[in-house]
């Protein structure tokens, strides 16, 4: 894990308090997080490609199956 110094306006400080900014700091990272996840997913999505699954198509043809 990386440690990250910042410099905050003392305005901004006193006007919210330290934990509020802290808050909303360590929310904003997580919302960092989900969107990287969300990018790692749709990278892994473009180069699946379900016709050489195996296992995806053995489950299309038992749900096909299923259907009759």
């Amino acid at each position: 894990m990386t440690e990250i110094t910042l410099q905050i306006d003392d305005s901004l400080i006193q006007a919210y308090g330290r934990a509020a900014i802290e808050r909303v700091m360590r929310q904003q990272l997580k919302k960092l997080a989900v969107k990287r996840a969300a990018e790692e997913i749709l990278e892994d999505i473009d180069n699946y490609d379900p016709l050489k699954d195996e296992e995806w198509q053995a489950a299309r043809q038992r749900a096909k199956a299923k259907r009759t």
